[in-house]
């Protein structure tokens, strides 16, 4: 998945609402889906942010009858897992300690043990 890493902020508001949709939605669906994060564009816009999607490899369109559909080639988790690595060695330069210090600064009580409880489970 390297390089595919860099999505805009607008077209991860598109592939958001594709992979909270899944798989066979079409552009007037992912339209109405964007309302849910504030955006009301138009079909024009969303169809420039799909035509990237596809450049990146994030989805592929087909035919469904008179018109196109979208299956999913990136999991959100694959893209989430990503974004992690790259915040981890971009920003922290792979220093754990400081990740868990940004990480920490942002977690509640709850959130830190639940955390912890996770980091044991996969050790």
């Amino acid at each position: 998945m390297k390089g595919k890493l860099q999505l805009t902020d607008s077209e991860e508001i598109v592939m958001k609402c594709i992979w909270d949709i899944g798989d066979d939605m079409c552009l007037s669906q992912i339209m109405e889906y964007t309302k849910k994060y504030g955006k009301n564009w138009k079909s024009q816009t969303v169809s420039t942010f799909l035509s990237k999607l596809v450049l990146k490899n994030f989805i592929e369109p087909y035919r469904k009858g008179r018109y196109f559909h979208y299956k999913v080639l990136i999991t959100e988790k694959e893209y989430k897992i990503e974004k992690l690595r790259h915040y981890l060695k971009f920003w922290n330069e792979d220093d754990m300690k400081v990740f868990a210090e940004d990480l920490s600064s942002i977690l509640s009580k709850e959130q830190k043990t639940l955390l912890i409880k996770k980091v044991k489970e996969n050790s």
